[in-house]
């Protein structure tokens, strides 16, 4: 007997939990009163629950209401930094910054691709919401699109594929069996998905409009309703497309060319971390062998503490002696080695005079470089004889790209930036370049400075 698989479809107030196993689906559905991602969740739990479902993995399906499309240019973009540099393409299109955005996007047609997006922080309350009643979720799809995935080889000939969900109307836009556009409606009337499919036709004109193939439960009364637009040839297939998507479960991964939201910054985390059953042996033997590790550490950090000392004294007792009436300054070996240079500079015996940069010039170098047209925070700002640090947060990871860049187009040799998101939105970047031979800039006063 094969292993059951679990499937959870969400829509804006209903829910639907099914159990696959060996082909066969029983399903349960529940509505809530509010729409709300707990209370959905909550149903979904309890339905779950009622179907066997414990501890497995489970394919979560997401409604159009939660999903963000858009087709994107593919052609031109270089194969490495690939899905950056189309994530960022897609954000053209959407009311949205890349950085809140979980996406996947679909094998290209016609030198265009489709890209499924949803917001990372809603999705991943969801995702904490079931897993806090014990569901956790190994995939999550788009819920139309797992149904179209379960049909679509036998849809070459089909242009136009309509299917509700729940309350919405989907309306796909095909090419070879594989979807190019992908739109939803929530009020579920055909009078809308004939407006996205004339709308489409005038954008990708053909003489024959092709067939527009209506997946639904008792698909007559919708197909109908289509046909009467006049010219469209209607092929109706009776099937449920919750259940076509809920027979996508077992594999979790929806199949090629389904995009798949677990990725990213809603991947699974580590097995002990969702399982939470690390055994009590391995934690105490892992809890000694930290407690012996930071002993060890302790001890060494005192033996080299005792070491860093008498090295500190030895310093003390020759600075002492060059100069007598003197503050010892806090790098004693450094600040003796730039004097020993210096004077053999001066005396001829030694290679040139190493130069003393100003840090005040440093700043308004640095100051001078910072793109005057874009909102950023410098939080802190280090210069060094050989160089600087600086950290702060701008709005996008482009934005700190910006900024390294105009550093080095100044003249500073700038290290890689590092940046990471910011939970509350933003990008927090750490910028180090090296000062090399003190670059220049055009004269600034102190009155210039920002």
């Amino acid at each position: 007997m094969s292993k059951a698989a679990y499937f959870l479809a969400l829509g804006r107030r209903d829910v639907l939990a099914a159990k696959v196993c060996g082909g066969e689906v029983e399903a349960r559905s529940a509505s809530s009163e509010g729409d709300s991602p707990g209370e959905l969740c909550k149903l979904g739990v309890d339905l779950l629950g009622q179907l066997g479902c414990s501890g497995e993995l489970i394919c979560l399906g997401l409604g159009a209401d939660r999903a963000m499309s858009a087709a994107i240019e593919s052609r031109g973009i270089p194969r490495k930094g690939r899905r950056t540099a189309m994530l960022y393409r897609l954000e053209e299109q959407l009311p949205i910054d890349a950085e809140q955005l979980t996406a996947d996007f679909l094998p290209p047609t016609e030198g265009r691709s489709l890209a499924i997006a949803v917001a990372t922080a809603p999705t991943r309350e969801i995702i904490d919401s079931l897993a806090s009643g014990g569901v956790e979720v190994g995939a999550i799809h788009p819920t139309a699109m797992l149904a179209l995935q379960q049909v679509r080889r036998g849809l070459e000939d089909a242009r136009y594929v309509v299917m509700p969900t729940f309350d919405e109307l989907n309306v796909f836009a095909m090419a070879g069996g594989r979807p190019l556009g992908w739109y939803a409606t929530a009020s579920g009337k055909a009078e809308q998905a004939l407006r996205y499919i004339h709308a489409d036709l005038l954008t990708r004109p053909t003489d024959d409009p092709g067939a527009v193939a209506v997946i639904a439960k008792e698909p007559n009364d919708l197909a109908e309703a289509l046909a009467s637009d006049g010219p469209l040839q209607i092929a109706a297939i009776d099937a449920d497309p919750l259940t076509l998507a809920a027979q996508a479960a077992p594999s979790l991964t929806g199949g090629e060319g389904c995009p798949d939201f677990r990725r990213d910054q809603l991947a699974m985390g580590s097995l002990w971390k969702r399982t939470g059953r690390l055994p009590a042996v391995t934690a105490a033997v892992t809890t000694l062998l930290l407690a012996a590790l930071t002993g060890l550490f302790l001890l060494r950090g005192m033996q080299y503490s005792r070491i860093a000392n008498t090295c500190r004294s030895a310093q003390l007792i020759e600075f002492d002696a060059v100069h007598p009436h003197s503050t010892p300054p806090p790098d004693i070996a450094r600040y003796l080695a730039d004097e020993h240079d210096r004077l053999r500079g001066i005396s001829g015996a030694g290679a040139d005079i190493p130069p003393r940069r100003s840090a005040l010039n440093t700043l308004r170098n640095i100051a001078a470089a910072l793109p005057q047209d874009m909102r950023l925070r410098i939080t802190e700002l280090r210069i060094a004889p050989g160089g600087m640090f600086m950290s702060g947060e701008a709005r996008t990871f482009s934005d700190a790209e910006a900024v390294a860049a105009e550093l080095a187009a100044a003249g500073f040799t700038v290290d890689p930036p590092r940046s990471e998101s910011m939970p509350a939105g933003g990008v927090r970047f750490v910028i180090n370049a090296d000062s090399g031979s003190e670059p220049t800039v055009a004269s600034m006063t102190t009155e210039d400075l920002p």
